[in-house]
């Protein structure tokens, strides 16, 4: 069975596995997390761009 990071984080939330802080929501803590993960940055050649250029 596979869950959705959604399904998975609301399921960790109602064992107890992640703890939430007061004043925040199940709902609210989902969205923020998935809103997050699409908002990450992507990886950039700088550190291999300056490694070819010192040897």
């Amino acid at each position: 069975m596979a869950l959705s990071r959604r399904d998975l984080l609301l399921k960790s939330i109602a064992i107890g596995v992640v703890k939430l802080g007061p004043g925040l929501t199940a709902a609210s803590a989902v969205e923020a997390w998935l809103h997050a993960e699409k908002m990450a940055r992507q990886a950039t050649m700088f550190y291999r761009s300056m490694r070819s250029e010192t040897i």
